[in-house]
């Protein structure tokens, strides 16, 4: 074995200069650096046996796919290497978060089944990246609006109604403020 691979890159050295230096990988025709076969399913396990469930690329009809092995398993993007590790942005695959732009926002995807305590919206951090500030979403299948500070939902939407809420997530006119007159 050592014998052919020796014979292969002697090769390639010798008529490296005469061909495009593209290696093929199950196609004659390498159009890139590295080139697959144009046909669909999994491209590149990364880890695990590649046969059930592992990390991975692959190509279905339009898309790109990036995958793990479990629900519970997480895609990151980050710099540096795998020892010392920058995080800038993981894509969750279970829970109600399903993006967060580390330190600086986390849009919630909801859960199935329906959590109502995981509503589909926008978290944002503070400006100095120390702590959440607060909410833009939804807060149940009625209202959407801003949550945060001591008052919790203090501004909604009930877009059922289409009433208004300020300081109050359960408006009863038009719009409702909690504390003063409400007009209708």
């Amino acid at each position: 074995m050592k014998k052919i691979f020796t014979t292969f890159f002697a090769c390639l050295f010798m008529f490296g200069n005469l061909q495009s230096q593209n290696v093929g990988i199950g196609t004659n025709l390498p159009t890139g650096p590295l080139s697959f076969a144009n046909v669909l399913g999994n491209k590149v396990v990364l880890y695990g046996n590649g046969a059930s469930a592992h990390y991975g690329f692959g190509i279905q009809a339009n898309t790109l796919q990036m995958y793990t092995d479990a629900a519970s398993s997480n895609i990151s993007f980050g710099f540096g290497n795998s020892s010392v590790y920058n995080e800038r942005m993981r894509i969750f695959n279970a829970g109600g978060d399903g993006l967060s732009l580390n330190g600086r926002i986390v849009l919630r995807n909801g859960t199935l089944p329906l959590d109502a305590a995981f509503g589909a919206g926008v978290w944002m951090y503070k400006s100095d990246n120390s702590n959440l500030l607060g909410f833009m979403g939804v807060e149940n299948n009625q209202n959407l609006g801003f949550y945060g500070g001591p008052s919790g939902w203090g501004f909604t939407y009930d877009a059922i109604h289409s009433r208004v809420g300020i300081g109050t997530n359960i408006p009863v006119t038009r719009l409702d403020v909690a504390g003063l007159n409400n007009w209708d």
